[in-house]
């Protein structure tokens, strides 16, 4: 059983235990009252004392179910990793560069691109930090690396690009981040990646220094070589140590004021740390952009379109809208349960996927399609799971 179930089942546990104790409890002050009250001023000081009571459980209950949801909470991240990881069945490789994502689907995503756009050839822009920030699993990478792409084939721009993962070390952390956005701005730059091949040389242990002196070598004092506009790609900031996120937001806010021709790109969830650090900057532009959710159609017609591409052959018109429907307007449950319906094999145990997609839990509920994938993986023999769930290593998550 992944870590993740074990930790969620034993918060699941200590919660019904403590909802029995303050039932037992309530049953055990009922009785009391009920054989030693007497008489009706006995009975109104009773009530008094009831009252009271009650307010003190009412408490408790808030208490342990607060807990209870952030102990889920946590839960799900860590099991969406678990999944994916056994979906992939191999061990996950640090891909910085984002090559484990894929681009928006042409005609989707369409205002979140055009202000991102607008950000960006805009030459007096106050906001140099532009923040896309909202849940796990709206899209926001598949965003980055089309902007990314866009960038890399116009003139007048260099990208630097890192995507943070904590599925692997490399990608979890910091220790690599100054030279992989060196490598990535010197490759279409000649005059930069002559300045740091001869950092490189005068200092051989320049890439086992800290992230400020690298960050300094390698990418503020190249910058000023650039004769365009530049602009740093940091996607997920949140997979990365939080420790080590803190400590380069805070370089990365430091250190803008001295390179006027860098913008910076992030994207993250809404973490509080995070937050903290970007929430309020006069030089940031974004926040919560609400890539998710069914208020908001366009996040519905982008589903729509996903569906109608990736599941026109396995599925019916009818079917194909009523899976929308049942998304909820969220990214990672469409994409998830394509990736189950892909292992059924043939139409009857298509049907089944899909009426358990459609009918377990509520709408864009992800926990239940992980169950529901960890439930199909348990059933099948390793052998069989090994040769269908490769399926999962070209699973498109474009959007």
């Amino acid at each position: 059983m992944p870590d993740a179930l074990k930790e969620f089942n034993d918060a699941w546990k200590h919660y019904i235990v403590t909802l029995r104790n303050i039932l037992a409890r309530m049953d055990g002050l009922k009785r009391s009252r009920d054989q030693g009250v007497k008489g009706s001023i006995e009975k109104i000081k009773g009530a008094k004392i009831d009252t009271g009571d009650i307010a003190d459980y009412k408490q408790e209950i808030l208490q342990a179910t607060r807990i209870c949801k952030d102990v889920a909470n946590f839960c799900q991240n860590q099991l969406q990793a678990e999944v994916w990881k056994v979906a992939r069945l191999e061990p996950e490789k640090p891909r910085p560069m984002g090559t484990q994502h894929k681009t928006c689907l042409p005609g989707t995503r369409v205002a979140i691109l055009r202000e991102i756009r607008q950000w960006r050839l805009d030459p007096n822009a106050d906001k140099r930090i532009f923040w896309l920030c909202d849940v796990g699993g709206s899209g926001k990478s598949t965003v980055t690396l089309t902007m990314c792409e866009e960038w890399d084939n116009t003139e007048g721009v260099l990208v630097g690009r890192f995507f943070f993962s904590k599925n692997a070390r490399q990608t979890s952390e910091t220790d690599d981040f100054c030279p992989v956005i060196a490598d990535d701005i010197s490759g279409r730059n000649k005059m930069i990646l002559k300045q740091i091949k001869t950092t490189k040389e005068e200092d051989p242990n320049l890439l086992r220094r800290g992230l400020r002196h690298q960050f300094s070598k390698l990418i503020e004092e190249p910058v000023q070589l650039a004769g365009t506009d530049i602009v740093l790609v940091i996607d997920a900031m949140d997979e990365c140590k939080e420790e080590m996120r803190g400590e380069l937001i805070k370089l990365l806010v430091e250190k803008l004021s001295s390179m006027p021709k860098l913008k910076l790109f992030i994207t993250s969830r809404p973490e509080p740390d995070i937050t903290s650090i970007l929430q309020g900057r006069a030089i940031v532009r974004g926040m919560h952009f609400k890539m998710h959710g069914k208020e908001q159609q366009s996040n519905l017609d982008d589903i729509r379109t996903y569906v109608d591409m990736h599941l026109v052959n396995l599925l019916t018109e009818p079917q194909r809208w009523q899976i929308v429907e049942r998304s909820n307007g969220l990214f990672i449950w469409i994409t998830t349960a394509h990736l189950e319906l892909r292992q059924a094999q043939g139409p009857a145990a298509v049907g089944t996927t899909l009426k358990s997609l459609l009918t377990r839990g509520k709408g864009g509920d992800i926990n239940q399609v992980y169950a529901s994938i960890l439930r199909r993986l348990r059933r099948e023999p390793s052998s069989a799971s090994v040769n269908r769930g490769s399926a999962g290593d070209n699973w498109d998550c474009s959007l």
